[in-house]
């Protein structure tokens, strides 16, 4: 009898040998992280096994698994994580292991440092972090820090005693090893990106109150700036990066902060703080170094922190006197096992002495590219979690929106540049290729006007410019704001042409041919011919060339004019950027200060409401809600921050309605709504209107704008008001009062108040009675001040600041609302986000800088941190991991139970959905495994671009068959992972489904159909090589979650399973063979079948039998419909 063959046993020391050899790949790791060992392999043999290989191995595959799903919770909070932090940091500092294990390590650590919210992480680094680090520093130093603080001498004497005196050396030490490195001039590829890391992990200590308080002492005795600055300084090749790490480690490492309390500080405050180290330098160079230092001694503070003088002062003093000077002064000699260079000492002694890092200037780069800009090497900032203060907050998003923009920027141009194809033809340009959104020149910009500075500022305030274009085709919508982009071209080594001057501008006006203005706005925009176009050329790039006096040579290159596409013509970026720019340089803070410490994570409640109504005070709701809703809305009324978290079909939105209708029974209650999108913002205009709220004091910013809602809500206020006049000149007409009382609200208003007030007679108040009773009074006070103003502007703007009691604005239509809104002096007194957690953090501060920051009362966000997300970091999922609370709605109202428990795993249901299945379709919810279709999977047509055909005419042919079925198609819609899939299926569906036998369903991807709920939900996942997106766990969960009666998802199946972060029941909805079941006889309306009877199924053996079945049951349809016609 043979023996059973036992499988091989898992080895991690085997695979990181391998992963040594292959040098680390990326293609090695990612294929790691498929094959699942991390959970299956890894995590359950850290504790036990002795080697270091399972847990470095383990640190790197989270750090690359981390990064592709975008979701450290996980990962992070797994039993024996602290055993894989000790050694991966053990890992980063040993330098036996290669510069790009290091590197994954580096990461490793870095992640971890943007998580300290997880109890199992921050257990473990608060210690590397803790006032014992200070062990490291010069003791004279550190006694002095002792004198000026003296709470903390007992901490430190604590903390080396509970801290391991390992964990206290390990910024040093890596200091130490970095600087070294980049002193032997190692510039390959791997020691640059390991020092990049490095710095990345310093910036990060430096950028949060935790880490900082202690580390920033300690990066200040160790000389870190000036050791690193004088390393990079003597690379020459691959340092670009390195550099912008270093300017942002400086600027981190000088921001105004007092890090012992935690605050921020005024521009008077640092400038008080230098000013007493100032002082004490110069007691001691008096007191000590009379002789050698008399003008240090004597110097004004001004002096003494400039750089230039202070070190010609210091350049007298022999070597010996420096470095006695300077222990004086609590400043330490060595430099880190280095020769200790006398102009490297200087320097750093300097720097210490400097004057402060001022916040403002740095708001003041120009938001518009050249080409210097688009060339730039971009440091990523890693994001946190907390920040220092709002400036901080406001300049790394302002940082952040920036390198997007000009990073899409970049990409447009060189998309433009690439489809034209330029060549020189003779001696001139000409276009091999074409585009849209380019065109050749004539001429060059024609400079018409400069105006000089304003005062305080460096650039001019207006360069006026003026080019001729016929404005045909894709330009014939150029308006008024557009921006364009100028570009000239060089030849490079190669002889091709590369980007060699970039100018851009915004459209002024645009004028006929002749120079004349165009009145009429359709001539303007649909004009035929040529057109002069007034531009305002970016002044800062204009100050620039004329400093270099380049203005001739630069704008005579200039050949080609490049609009940007039809998506991002409106220029949302550069609104943005402007007014974040405003935000970081406002003499006041533009958001309450009570609200400031809960935005930067350093407190998880938000401040006292003084108006919170009492028990009696409390109105009943208008709707009818569940004891969960009611207990949201009474929360949400209490509280001045306020989150619920709610899963979809929750009644977030039954909950948001109802607070708004609460907070508009206040009289003086403002309160800004912002939605996810158009179709929401029509539909929650028309929930209010249901509930009583009138009509006039509702703004729909999707009506035309804001201004455009104001005019029309100012002709219907009109007509309101001449209705309640001639009720008023009715009314005195019964009563047989003479006089024209309707001849204005102010005459209206003491009419009424003589039947009315308080002098009225009863015979009086019993005639109006019987004539029909009193004009809408409240109406006639609102409208008054309308007849006090004369221009429609001012009156406007009067209806949107004052009448303007609800705003609502589509999160699109936030920042192009900014300026409306300000100009009309609108200022809320409440802010309520829906799907606040799909919001970017920059939208966030947008919609809370429109509040008045004296009568901010309350801020609530509504949605789901297991849902869809940003690609950057939301103010919604920050506040819940720095621990804000939080009301929680896990009863989904509206998808069916069955459905329920298989796709969203976790929720209850109180759904009332009917049990019958749904007709032709053996279950309610499955998954459809797509095989190869015609020898093709997951395409790539452009980078970034992927499309998958079988699972698109898989979605299609299924679609038919519904319809075949009666089955409505606005009930039915379809949901695509990719946008390229989704552009794929819209294709499809044109050519398929044309007629009114089909029809069109609507198409979306999951960011566009976010915000809506459909009956049935078709989703294609498109991805099959690759996970892709299915790796993005709250993007599946949003997509499951669409649907309220069925869900039927194409994918490859082997790619689910790879993925492991599908949020369903995975082999619950999957059958086994994978294929679609189908059951005939069935007709969408007339099916009593139950959705728990699976029917007599029959399975679709791939798309082609599909296909086939669907042309057939069309045929047949087209036959009855023929005879009966």
């Amino acid at each position: 009898m043979g023996t059973k063959r036992k499988a091989p046993s898992f080895d991690p020391d085997r695979i990181w040998a391998e992963l040594k050899r292959d040098a680390f790949s990326s293609k090695k790791i990612a294929a790691l992280v498929k094959s699942g060992i991390l959970s299956s392999e890894l995590w359950p043999m850290v504790k036990d096994h002795d080697s270091q290989a399972p847990l470095l191995l383990t640190a790197i595959l989270v750090q690359s698994r981390v990064q592709e799903t975008n979701d450290p919770e996980i990962e992070l909070s797994r039993d024996g994580v602290g055993i894989v932090i000790q050694h991966s940091l053990a890992g980063m500092l040993d330098e036996n292991l290669s510069m790009r294990a290091r590197t994954l390590l580096g990461r490793f650590v870095l992640l971890l440092f943007q998580n300290l919210h997880l109890d199992g992480v921050r257990e473990k680094i608060q210690p590397l972090v803790s006032i014992s680090i200070w062990s490291n520093l010069l003791e004279t130093y550190r006694e002095e820090l002792f004198k000026q603080t003296p709470v903390l001498r007992k901490r430190y004497v604590k903390s080396l005693k509970s801290v391991d005196p390992a964990a206290s050396r390990w910024i040093a030490i890596l200091l130490t090893q970095t600087v070294h490195l980049l002193h032997l001039q190692r510039t390959d590829a791997e020691t640059i990106e390991f020092a990049e890391t490095v710095l990345q992990l310093f910036v990060l200590l430096l950028l949060q109150l935790p880490t900082r308080r202690y580390t920033y002492f300690l990066f200040v005795d160790l000389h870190a700036f000036a050791l690193l600055e004088n390393a990079t300084r003597m690379l020459q090749a691959n340092s670009n990066a390195l550099r912008a790490g270093l300017a942002a480690f400086r600027q981190a490492l000088m921001l105004p902060y007092d890090n012992i309390a935690g605050r921020p500080l005024t521009d008077a405050e640092a400038r008080a703080e230098c000013n007493s180290h100032v002082n004490r330098m110069q007691r001691i160079a008096f007191t000590n170094h009379k002789d050698a230092l008399p003008l240090t001694a004597l110097a004004h503070h001004d002096a003494a922190t400039d750089p230039t003088e202070l070190g010609e002062h210091l350049s007298s003093l022999r070597t010996e006197e420096v470095h006695e000077f300077f222990r004086e002064c609590y400043v330490r000699t060595d430099l880190l096992d280095l020769p200790p260079e006398r102009p490297l000492l200087i320097k750093s002694f300097i720097q210490r002495y400097v004057s402060p890092l001022q916040m403002r200037p740095l708001f003041q780069d120009p938001v518009t590219p050249t080409e210097v800009h688009l060339d730039a090497v971009n440091f990523q900032i890693p994001r946190t979690l907390q920040y220092l203060s709002l400036q901080d907050l406001v300049l790394r998003e302002l940082n952040h929106c920036r390198d997007r923009y000009y990073t899409t920027l970049r990409n447009e141009l060189s998309e433009t540049l690439t489809r034209i194809a330029p060549v020189v033809q003779g001696d001139k340009l000409t276009m091999r290729g074409e585009s849209k959104n380019a065109k050749l020149l004539t001429k060059p910009p024609v400079i018409l006007e400069v105006l000089p500075p304003r005062i305080g500022q460096r650039h001019p305030e207006l360069v006026r410019a003026e080019i001729k274009l016929t404005l045909a085709d894709s330009w014939a919508d150029l308006q008024a704001g557009h921006l364009l982009s100028f570009v000239g071209l060089g030849e490079n080594e190669a002889q091709s042409f590369t980007l060699r001057h970039l100018r851009t501008a915004f459209v002024e006006e645009i004028l006929s041919a002749d120079g004349k203005p165009i009145r009429d706005a359709n001539q303007q925009s649909h004009g035929q011919g040529q057109r002069i176009v007034r531009l305002l050329m970016d002044t800062d790039a204009y100050e620039v060339d004329r400093r270099a006096d380049k203005v001739d040579e630069v704008y005579s290159a200039l050949q080609i004019v490049v609009q940007r596409p039809k998506s991002t013509r409106s220029n949302n970026d550069h609104l943005l950027l402007q007014h974040l720019q405003s935000l970081g340089t406002a003499a006041q803070s533009p958001i309450a200060e009570s609200f400031v410490d809960l935005l930067i994570g350093l407190n998880s409640e938000g401040p006292p409401i003084s108006n919170a109504p009492t028990d009696h005070q409390q109105e009943k709701p208008i709707l009818k809600l569940a004891e969960p809703q009611l207990k949201a809305v009474n929360h949400c009324l209490n509280h001045s921050v306020a989150l619920i978290e709610g899963v979809a079909g929750s009644g977030k939105t039954t909950i948001l309605t109802e607070v708004l209708q609460a907070l508009y029974a206040k009289h003086d209650a403002k309160t800004l709504c912002v939605v996810a999108d158009v179709q929401s913002a029509h539909e929650m205009e028309a929930r209010l209107q249901k509930m009583g709220v009138a009509g006039r004091h509702i703004f729909n910013s999707t009506k035309s704008g804001l201004f455009g809602q104001a005019r029309e809500a100012l002709r219907l206020v009109d007509v309101q008001r001449r209705d309640e006049l001639n009720k008023v000149t009715k009314l005195a007409s019964k009563l047989g009062i003479h006089g024209d009382h309707g001849a204005s609200c102010e005459a209206a208003g003491y009419f009424l108040s003589a039947l009315q007030g308080p002098h009225a007679t009863e015979t009086a108040r019993q005639q109006v009675q019987e004539a029909g009773g009193l004009p809408d009074t409240q109406l006639l006070e609102e409208l008054r001040p309308l007849e006090c103003l004369q221009f429609d502007t001012a009156r406007e703007s009067y209806l949107l600041s004052t009448l303007a009691r609800i705003m609502i604005l589509p999160a699109c239509d936030l920042v192009a609302s900014i300026s409306v809104v300000q100009n009309a002096g609108c200022k809320f007194t409440s802010l309520l986000l829906d799907d606040a957690n799909a919001l970017e953090e920059c939208q966030t501060l947008v919609a809370l800088s429109l509040t008045d920051p004296a009568t901010l009362h309350q801020v609530v966000l509504f949605g789901n941190d297991g849902h869809l997300r940003p690609a950057t970091q939301s103010l919604f999922s920050r506040l819940i991991s720095t621990g804000v609370a939080r009301i929680t709605l896990d009863v989904m109202h509206s998808m069916r139970p069955e459905m329920t428990a298989i796709m969203c795993p976790g929720a209850t249901t109180s759904s009332t959905q009917p049990i019958v299945a749904n007709a032709g379709l053996s279950r309610v919810c499955q998954m459809i495994n797509v095989p190869t279709y015609n020898g093709q999977d997951e395409s790539e047509p452009r980078p970034g671009v992927f499309q998958n055909l079988g699972e698109a005419e898989f979605v299609v042919a299924l679609y038919q068959y519904m319809r075949l079925l009666n089955y409505p198609s606005e009930s039915i819609t379809v949901i695509c992972l990719e946008k390229g899939q989704q552009a794929l299926v819209q294709d499809i569906m044109k050519v398929r489904c044309k007629g009114k036998v089909f029809g069109m369903p609507k198409v979306v991807t999951v960011q566009e159909g976010y915000a809506h709920s459909c009956d049935y939900a078709l989703i294609s996942c498109t991805r099959t090589e690759a996970a892709g997106s299915l790796l993005d766990r709250r993007l599946c969960a949003t997509a499951l979650s669409r649907a309220r009666l069925g869900s039927y998802v194409f994918c490859r199946a082997d790619a689910v399973r790879a993925s492991g972060c599908w949020p369903g029941k995975l082999e619950e909805m999957l059958p086994q063979d994978g294929l679609l079941q189908l059951v005939s006889g069935e007709m969408f309306g007339a099916c009593k079948r139950k959705s728990s009877d699976l029917g007599e199924a029959v399975a679709m053996s791939g798309v082609e039998h599909l296909g086939q079945y669907v042309y057939e049951m069309t045929q047949k349809k087209l036959e009855v419909e023929s005879k009966r016609t």
